[in-house]
């Protein structure tokens, strides 16, 4: 699986968590700073948690003990 498919699960997983609390729609705030933290994470810059984060590093086949190392190593597209 690639970063942008993970950023992809990520911000839907984000969605469905939020829905009718925080909107994650395109353009939006919230989603622009969801993209932030989720490339800044998958290259590996920081460490990011939660349930929508974890969620799509599972579906990647990864744990979500994953290194930053490990993230970053992954293909771009």
């Amino acid at each position: 699986m690639t970063k942008l498919e993970i950023r992809h699960h990520y911000l839907n997983k984000l969605e469905t968590l939020y829905a009718g609390r925080v909107d994650y729609s395109s353009g939006s705030r919230a989603r622009e700073l969801a993209i932030r933290a989720a490339n800044a994470a998958l290259a590996g810059d920081i460490k990011l948690e939660g349930e929508a984060w974890f969620a799509a590093l599972k579906m990647a086949g990864l744990s979500k003990a994953a290194t930053r190392a490990q993230i970053a190593a992954l293909p771009e597209e």
